[in-house]
């Protein structure tokens, strides 16, 4: 019996350039604040971090940028970029 294996993608989620990032100018202007004073620009994102299991990577990123079309991203006001970070890899 051939062994489940899992890939594990990470989607990094940023905002758009020109979208106002008031979480980031907040970091920004405290750490300032607290003598961090050649801090410049802090922006805020996220990321996701996806296990899917297969070994055919073309098919599994197509199935993530979908995830990401369908709920993960604000296509508006966000970029995003997908990385694998692991795999495949055997389940188990």
């Amino acid at each position: 019996m051939e062994r489940l294996i899992f890939v594990l993608m990470r989607v990094v989620v940023t905002l758009k350039p020109g979208v106002q990032d008031p979480e980031g100018a907040t970091i920004t202007d405290s750490l300032q604040r607290i003598g961090f004073a050649s801090v410049n620009r802090v922006t805020v994102g996220r990321h996701f971090d996806i296990e899917i299991p297969g070994r055919d990577e073309d098919r599994i990123r197509r199935e993530v940028e979908k995830m990401c079309e369908s709920l993960l991203v604000n296509p508006v006001l966000q970029d995003y970029h997908i990385e694998r970070i692991q795999g495949p890899q055997p389940a188990g």
